[in-house]
């Protein structure tokens, strides 16, 4: 009878376990897609005002620029969500649709602190030499480099023409600063 007693517990504490599991996953995921969207974007800017995202004319660096704007002004995680699917290529889209039932799950707790974690990763427009952008262009993809005035971080960002309009493909920062602070 004992035993009955501690295989039933055994299986309720797993079952518990297995939910817990199961909910750290999901916060896991959604952290995952948070990075994904800011790295996306660069990592910079203002964001959220809304510009509209891309529009036909405006050059790799200006759709940059404007999603860097619009993802540092975003006020909350839906906001900086909407700026990552308005500048996004399709591809983009696609893994980030591929995450809407986790996304859906997510609590509005969470949705603060990845909010919080994806500011802090933004470098805002301010910081950047806008001046010394390094713009090239490869029939439909382009590549932006940009660095923050005190020349400690570089980002890389690619852009991909779509239907004559530039997106965000993908974006890389690399700080040339020491990470526990500088000698």
């Amino acid at each position: 009878m004992a035993k009955g007693n501690l295989q039933q517990s055994s299986s309720k504490s797993s079952g518990s376990n297995k939910k817990i599991l199961i909910g750290i996953m999901a916060v896991v995921v959604i952290a995952i897609v948070v990075i994904v969207v800011v790295l996306l974007l660069g990592g910079s800017g203002k964001g959220g005002g809304g510009s509209g995202g891309p529009k036909a004319g405006d050059s790799p660096t200006d759709i940059f620029l404007a999603s860097n704007q619009e993802m540092n002004d975003a006020e909350n995680f839906d906001q900086m969500m909407a700026v990552g699917v308005r500048y996004a290529t399709k591809a983009s889209l696609e893994e980030f649709n591929q995450q809407t039932d986790a996304m859906a799950q997510i609590t509005t707790e969470q949705k603060q602190m990845l909010y919080a974690f994806a500011k802090a990763m933004l470098v805002n427009n301010e910081n950047i030499d806008v001046a010394g952008i390094q713009e090239t262009i490869v029939g439909d993809t382009a590549t932006v480099i940009a660095k923050t005035k005190d020349g400690k971080n570089t980002g890389t960002i690619t852009l991909k023409k779509e239907d004559g309009v530039w997106r965000l493909e993908q974006s890389s920062w690399k700080s040339d600063s020491a990470l526990f602070g500088e000698d």
